[in-house]
């Protein structure tokens, strides 16, 4: 019976862990065009929180919201833009 008081008392005093954002660094070296591909320096970065369920691209003019879509091959990222 004290196990089980013991058990009970860590849980409750137990504390959530929450983890931290991720960040996302994606890098292309090539571009393609109508006229082929040619060598880029391209890179988009994004944060993930998904404690939150938000994700964020950055970039040199700041940042904006993102939808993110988790699936079997990794995570994709949408950003919606108006027309």
């Amino acid at each position: 019976m004290r196990i089980h008081g013991l058990i009970v008392a860590l849980l409750l005093a137990a504390t959530p862990c929450f983890g931290a954002p991720t960040n996302f660094e994606c890098k292309f070296s090539n571009e393609a065009s109508p006229n082929g591909l040619k060598p880029s320096n391209f890179a988009l970065s994004f944060i993930l929180d998904q404690n939150a369920g938000k994700a964020y691209m950055t970039g040199n003019a700041g940042s904006s919201e993102v939808q993110y879509v988790p699936n079997k091959y990794g995570i994709t990222f949408i950003e919606t833009t108006e027309s």
